[in-house]
């Protein structure tokens, strides 16, 4: 349709006068764009249905030529054209409609398989998760014992630290004490003898005959 609506606008151009031939050539090389005007925004479509309305608007105030035939020509094609553009707006041919899906499920098929190994990864930590909450409890217990022993002790140290305070002290003593001579020792051992001796006398003595 493009190619016959081009060929008819070159027709005409070239049976008319030249006044109107810059007129013209100027929309008409706007049609000349139309592959890309289909493949982008409509603001090109739109600029140029209304430069080709302005052209025949001027050229139909002169009344040099006829124009009805190409306005009906015009207005058929920008008709078909909004119905193709709507058309390919909202549908899409059978290899592009395959070929989104086979995209989309190349996608879902990744996503799918990233989210399993996370999932797989989520299921070994929580099970890692409650073997450490397992053993911590083990722990906590181990740890409430060992204190309470450690307590136990502790007092038994202190205890046993006195022990050796107080032994530390008899040792200082003793030490302090000047060591008795051989005849020191045997004057001991004598005078032991004769207290002993004195206390006997006590005890064996009658004061009544």
């Amino acid at each position: 349709m493009f190619l016959i609506w081009r060929n008819t606008c070159g027709s005409i151009l070239g049976a008319k006068t030249s006044l109107y031939a810059e007129d013209w050539n100027r929309p008409k090389r706007k049609a000349q764009e139309l592959d890309d005007i289909c493949c982008g925004s409509s603001d090109g479509f739109i600029e140029l249905e209304s430069s080709i309305a302005s052209t025949l608007e001027e050229i139909t105030k002169v009344n040099i030529i006829d124009v009805s035939s190409l306005e009906d020509h015009v207005e058929n094609f920008f008709k078909s054209y909004v119905e193709y553009d709507t058309l390919r707006s909202s549908k899409m041919t059978k290899e592009s409609h395959e070929k989104a899906l086979a995209d989309a499920q190349r996608r879902l098929d990744g996503a799918k398989m990233a989210h399993e190994k996370l999932d797989g990864s989520m299921e070994k930590l929580q099970a890692t998760l409650a073997d450490v909450e397992k053993d911590l409890k083990a722990l906590t217990y181990k740890k409430k014992k060992v204190t309470a022993l450690i307590n136990k002790y502790q007092e038994k140290l202190s205890k046993s630290q006195e022990n050796v305070t107080i032994t530390e002290g008899e040792i200082y003593t003793i030490e302090a004490n000047n060591v008795m001579s051989n005849d020191e020792v045997e004057r001991l051992t004598k005078l032991e003898g004769a207290v002993e001796k004195s206390r006997q006398e006590i005890i064996s003595f009658k004061l009544f005959l």
